[in-house]
């Protein structure tokens, strides 16, 4: 029996092993989940309008495998670098062997198998385990954002950075955002003012990545989003984001084609929103209809991808008596 998805999950997405905007392949996404008995695992989906997904096409770890290294909970990120897929997260040190005799419930939480410290890494989960850096436990959101966003294709630059909250010791221990270059093995601090938890998302436009981020409350007791430019350190308020919660989820998608990018965010409800930018922010928020599976949990991260011509959202609903993992397809050729 495979392991259940974690009880606080994060999410990640990204292309398949075909070009998602060429609409003469059958578009595919990879979405990737953290365990309960905190392993990585990966789901492959259709990634055209329909809801399907091949089910065959899974790969997780058993319920009776050993207890992986993977924090709970964490959020997950994922892009191409070099010709490869790459999964950023946070891992733990293993204090004591483990594994699952049965796990059914998805809101059962993993054992205490972890080490119990102030501290989590911050690491490549995928292909390989690597370790990129530290930050204090509290800090789980995690983006990335690539110059090459198909595995398959070629780029001038071929860079990827991760981007993750931690204390900036050199700035009065001012919590930051902080980016790290997968190609130059360098971490350096922004000149962003995050709230504490602030879920991030970043995103590649074809010539400057981006990385999105909830500000500290405004006059109107407001936490607006902000999207900061790392090649230039700066930042500015993104119009139309004033409903979100404190401490809301985002994600972002982009499509390439037409150089649109889509930022969803959550209100206090767990309703999902969406503004656009078309060379601006168009400041007009739209709520996402598919009321029945959109009212996102506290615990779980959102995901986005843009794929055979529509945006792809993943998360767990906020049933507490039977969550599951939702996907909502958002048409945005009539945005």
């Amino acid at each position: 029996m495979a392991s259940a998805y974690s009880s606080q999950p994060g999410y990640a997405v990204i292309p398949g092993f075909t070009d998602p905007n060429d609409p003469k392949k059958t578009p595919q996404i990879l979405v990737f989940y953290n365990t309960a008995n905190s392993n990585l695992a990966v789901e492959l989906w259709k990634g055209d309008k329909s809801d399907a997904r091949n089910v065959e096409d899974s790969l997780s770890a058993l319920s009776t495998d050993r207890v992986g290294f993977v924090s709970n909970p964490t959020h997950l990120a994922a892009a191409a670098l070099s010709g490869t897929n790459v999964v950023v997260g946070f891992t733990e040190s293993e204090s004591s062997g483990g594994s699952y005799s049965s796990i059914s419930d998805p809101t059962e939480s993993a054992p205490a198998t972890m080490a119990s410290t102030s501290t989590h890494k911050v690491s490549i989960l995928s292909p390989i385990y690597q370790t990129l850096d530290d930050t204090d436990a509290g800090n789980v959101t995690i983006a990335i954002a690539s110059s090459n966003p198909i595995a398959a294709s070629s780029a001038t630059e071929d860079d990827a950075w991760v981007y993750y909250l931690k204390t900036d010791t050199d700035n009065d221990n001012k919590l930051s955002v902080f980016e790290y270059s997968l190609s130059n093995r360098e971490a350096a601090a922004l000149g962003a003012n995050p709230i504490s938890g602030s879920s991030l998302s970043a995103y590649w436009d074809g010539s400057t990545r981006w990385v999105i981020y909830q500000g500290k409350a405004d006059k109107k007791n407001n936490y607006q989003l902000f999207e900061h430019d790392p090649g230039n350190d700066l930042d500015a308020k993104i119009p139309g984001t004033g409903a979100a919660t404190k401490c809301c989820k985002v994600a972002i998608a982009h499509d390439a084609t037409t150089s649109k990018t889509y930022l969803y965010f959550t209100t206090d409800s767990g309703d999902i929103y969406r503004v656009i930018k078309d060379g601006k922010w168009n400041g007009s928020a739209a709520q996402i209809s598919d009321s029945a599976k959109t009212q996102v949990a506290a615990v779980s991260q959102l995901a986005a991808i843009y794929s055979g011509g529509v945006v792809h959202l993943f998360f767990t609903n906020r049933d507490g008596r039977n969550p599951n993992k939702a996907h909502v397809v958002d048409d945005v050729s009539k945005a």
